[in-house]
């Protein structure tokens, strides 16, 4: 559903659907580009979500289906707009 980098680490938290979390060594540029780039976007530093679990986004918000929220960058405006639409425009 989405993935964590811990602050000032190369470990990657990925958050599944069945509710696990597995940790890994590695950085998100690497996880990117291993990542479909039509599925998975980063919102924040830190933060790769995959759209198909965003519940809503309200303004810069990302509600996540299983109630996790994330506040995306100020400076992604068209980023936060594009990929409201994506989701069927749900606020």
């Amino acid at each position: 559903m989405y993935i964590v980098k811990t602050k000032g680490t190369q470990i990657a938290e990925f958050h599944l659907t069945d509710g696990r979390t597995i940790t890994k060594y590695i950085s998100l540029r690497d996880c990117k580009a291993e990542l479909s780039s039509d599925i998975f976007y980063n919102i924040t530093k830190g933060v790769l979500i995959n759209i198909n679990h965003v519940k809503c986004i309200n303004r810069r918000t990302y509600h996540m289906k299983d109630g996790e929220v994330f506040e995306g960058k100020l400076k992604g405006y068209k980023l936060h707009q594009s990929l409201k639409e994506k989701c069927g425009g749900t606020v």
